[in-house]
């Protein structure tokens, strides 16, 4: 196999092989128009790095450092490697040399806010390595502002590799013999079944949601998990099967049926409800277990939609409010407060996401709009896809709701993840899910006053950079191993468990 594809050269240097690779000619002129755009002042990073085009993006790939016959060697001798680390910039090397061993690649990158990590290209690489490893807790931090939480489980912080500190090679080698653990071949053993049962399976209903992301956590903990409905809903993907013994390891499995049947079928282990955002598990003995919440990362391990974020990306200020258009959402009232708010912050615009649920009301909200005259400044979304989601979360500039109560509060861990600062309405649903480590506010006469503090809230930058920090803080306590924990003691589960 080597002769079909042989290194430019080969050497050992202290015991080590080392191979070399010729690299390819560039276009040196065409490479420095392409950076020149990308590195130009003016627009945000974010900006610049989406408006390439495809015919930009693969000259850039292929004129900025590249070898064609190292990336054949690997794709031909990718079995003989347990993993394999790219070290540098974003080069047309790595960007595109990553895939050959996907999972079981990792990349040693210097995380900036620049252009270039912006690049659709090193999205993503990054939602694809098996590991991301960095110099220190600041790069990581801004590699979750960057690429949003679904990069935080993967990236790890191995300090500054020969440069006095004794650690990062020990570091180093065990994040890669971690990922070399998780990607690679091994047997995988059976572990038990866990149902949860659901009173109604729509897709917009949070209980589902919710559920759905308990499931998720609990098959990546070994356990052959399923949610078990008494309604059918085509748009959750079940299959009327026997759900354990359905797809793949980590696949997602809803049984339909009378209930009757479905408790015949499986050990009926408890129902699931919510109380104040938390849910709450009551198993068959009647005891009743309140249930932590945790935010699923790996879910939002996801490129963020390119035609959303591109206009979105535009230096206006955005306001997000995530949750169904109806009455008990104030989405009325939010409208009014972004009224007074636009004449302190002209250039800003207002994102309501959710499913208008309520047609009559979403009716009269865009009248409203419209008598208002914000038809510009103002977007109704309607049900939007979770790449498009991200998208809003990366550019918002705060979370705002006037709601008295959320279902799950998903929407407030979510903007906790992206760094999104939040300014809402307090309430037991809102102080349970943020611990009160955001802007909580009551007793607002106005709407008036409303918009004010919004303001102070996407202009203040010490005061951002504090909710920033205690957000994160209350998320870090909301991890999925509590959760798990939480679950496997409410559902009455054996401590020694055998789980894959």
């Amino acid at each position: 196999m080597l002769a079909a594809c042989p290194p430019e050269g080969e050497q050992e240097v202290g015991g080590v092989r080392i191979l070399r690779f010729r690299a390819d000619r560039r276009d040196e002129r065409k490479l420095r128009q392409i950076e020149g755009r990308l590195n130009a002042a003016g627009s945000p990073p974010g900006e610049r790095a989406a408006s390439l085009d495809e015919v930009e993006m693969n000259a850039l790939l292929a004129n900025r450092f590249n070898s064609t016959q190292l990336l054949t060697y690997l794709a031909r001798h990718i079995d003989d490697f347990d993993s394999i680390v790219f070290v540098g910039d974003y080069t047309g090397l790595t960007l595109r040399g990553w895939r050959i061993a996907a999972g079981r690649t990792a990349v040693l990158i210097k995380i900036e806010n620049v252009a270039d990590s912006y690049l659709p290209p090193a999205a993503g690489m990054m939602f694809g390595v098996g590991c991301v490893l960095v110099r220190s807790d600041e790069e990581q931090a801004l590699a979750r502002k960057i690429h949003g939480p679904g990069i935080a489980a993967r990236t790890r912080v191995v300090g500054s590799l020969g440069h006095g500190d004794e650690g990062s090679f020990d570091r180093f080698r065990a994040a890669l013999l971690e990922i070399a653990a998780q990607h690679g071949p091994g047997p995988r053993q059976e572990a038990a079944p866990i149902v949860h049962h659901l009173a109604r399976a729509e897709y917009a209903q949070s209980e589902t949601l919710l559920a759905l992301q308990l499931d998720a956590l609990l098959r990546r903990s070994g356990y052959r998990s399923c949610v078990v409905s008494s309604y059918r809903d085509d748009r959750l993907g079940g299959q009327v099967v026997d759900p354990p013994e359905s797809g793949g390891p980590d696949a997602i499995s809803i049984a339909y049926g009378k209930q009757g049947e479905l408790d015949q079928a499986r050990p009926f282990l408890g129902k699931m409800s919510l109380d104040d955002a938390l849910p709450v598990f009551e198993r068959g003995d009647g005891l009743r277990v309140r249930i932590p919440l945790f935010l699923d990362n790996e879910a939002w391990n996801v490129e963020p939609q390119r035609e959303v974020m591109l206009p979105l990306a535009d230096g206006q200020t955005n306001l997000l409010c995530v949750g169904d258009v109806r009455p008990d959402n104030r989405v009325l009232e939010l409208v009014e407060v972004f009224r007074y708010y636009i004449t302190m912050d002209f250039k800003s615009r207002l994102i309501v996401a959710g499913t208008h649920v309520d047609a009559g009301y979403a009716q009269r909200v865009r009248e409203h709009i419209a008598r208002r005259g914000l038809g510009g400044r103002v977007q109704l979304t309607g049900t939007v896809s979770r790449p498009a989601l991200a998208a809003m979360y990366r550019t918002a500039r705060a979370f705002v709701s006037l709601r008295d109560r959320y279902e799950t509060g998903l929407s407030l861990l979510e903007a906790m993840a992206f760094d999104v600062p939040i300014c809402v309405r307090d309430n037991p649903s809102a102080r349970a899910v943020t611990g009160g480590k955001a802007i909580l506010f009551s007793g607002l006469a106005s709407a008036f006053e409303v918009a004010a503090l919004w303001r102070v809230v996407t202009s203040d930058e010490p005061l951002r950079d504090r909710l920033v920090g205690s957000q994160r803080a209350q998320l870090a306590s909301l991890t999925p191993d509590r959760t798990r924990r939480a679950l496997e003691e409410a559902l009455g589960l054996a401590p020694n468990l055998v789980r894959a």
